[in-house]
């Protein structure tokens, strides 16, 4: 993920081909936009004989990264602590605390079948806030021990549930990520 020092706009974060040519290791699109959309989100791969499919995936993940520009870049970076060191958290929240967007990383399979709820710091405990999902279905499967709210209508939640309770979300597979958008009301 992102630095702990350098600022989100100065970080050069790039959406790489399938396999990674420094390490090997094979990744799928979305958790690599979803891992370098905290960053400037550059494209660093020959694009020219992807299918169509793939394209239109990209293009997606190239169209929430505009959505959240202005705030990746006014905002204030922070991370949270989950008790899964699996489980990577971290954010961009508005200055007003108005708005914030999230990447949830698994960088490894889950230590528990039900992981604990994920706190999201920085926001407004006084507030209520749309929680948002963002980016196409692929970012990871989709794994849930009863119904999932990520296919429904936004949840709208207190800020004070979200930053001290947290948020419930469903099993994710390793090297996996999810991008939550926490939009006041």
């Amino acid at each position: 993920m992102e630095s702990l020092l350098v600022p989100p706009e100065l970080i050069g974060s790039h959406v790489g081909g399938p396999v990674a040519h420094t390490t090997g290791r094979r990744h799928r699109l979305g958790f690599r936009a979803a891992s370098a959309l905290l960053g400037h989100l550059g494209v660093e791969w020959d694009i020219s004989g992807l299918p169509d499919e793939e394209l239109a995936e990209l293009a997606a993940w190239i169209e929430v990264h505009k959505q959240v520009r202005d705030l990746i870049l006014d905002g204030t970076v922070v991370r949270a602590d989950h008790p899964d060191p699996h489980l990577l958290v971290t954010g961009v929240v508005a200055p007003d605390r108005s708005d914030a967007v999230f990447v949830v990383a698994a960088s490894g399979a889950s230590q528990t079948q039900t992981p604990l709820p994920v706190q999201i710091p920085g926001l407004d405990p006084g507030r209520r806030y749309d929680v948002i999902p963002l980016g196409p279905d692929e970012a990871g499967p989709l794994v849930d021990v009863g119904e999932s709210w990520l296919g429904g209508p936004p949840l709208v939640l207190p800020g004070s549930t979200l930053v001290h309770a947290g948020i419930r979300l469903p099993v994710m597979a390793p090297e996996s990520a999810r991008v939550l958008r926490f939009v006041a009301r």
